[in-house]
């Protein structure tokens, strides 16, 4: 159909659809409307599965083309997001593609940063342009915080797989 854009289709959603039309697979991809069936009853996401790590990198690009340029990204004073700080975060994520899916959000002072949250507990790590990675861990409403050096990503990953445990 003339104005669509062209998509990978499903083959799993394609069967359940041909079932839900009682026509056959084949006939369906013939149809005019392929892409009007596919949208409707199915949101983009689940037509093709992105994994984690497809996600937080998507994330993180649209902060980078939007906050990694020029300062005040903020209608302030916030300065460029570190391509360091981009890059460590990068580096984290192969560490914590299978855990939920972070927030993901950049600082003023150019750090990026991820964010696992509950009712009441939260864990913030957050990637600096000085090669830093700041925890901050707020658990029964007691703060703890602290450094790591870039070299101890796993080991912050294994932070966050602790504190997630420990929320569900």
């Amino acid at each position: 159909m003339e104005g669509f854009p062209s998509i990978t289709y499903d083959s799993n959603l394609i069967s359940f659809i041909s079932l839900a039309f009682k026509t056959n697979s084949q006939e369906l991809f013939n149809v005019e409307m392929q892409y009007d069936y596919l949208n409707y009853f199915a949101p983009k996401s689940r037509i093709i599965e992105k994994s984690n790590s497809d996600i937080i990198n998507e994330e993180i690009d649209y902060i980078v083309e939007n906050c990694g340029i020029k300062s005040g990204w903020d209608n302030d004073r916030a300065l460029p997001i570190s391509m360091r700080a981009v890059s460590n975060a990068r580096k984290f994520i192969k560490y914590i593609e299978n855990f939920e899916l972070p927030e993901i959000s950049p600082y003023p002072n150019s750090d990026i940063g991820f964010q696992w949250n509950n009712q009441k507990d939260s864990i913030n790590i957050i990637f600096n342009k000085d090669n830093q990675i700041l925890f901050v861990i707020s658990k029964n409403y007691k703060v703890t915080s602290g450094f790591f050096d870039t070299n101890s990503i796993e080991m912050v990953a294994d932070i966050v797989k602790v504190f997630i445990k420990d929320a569900q």
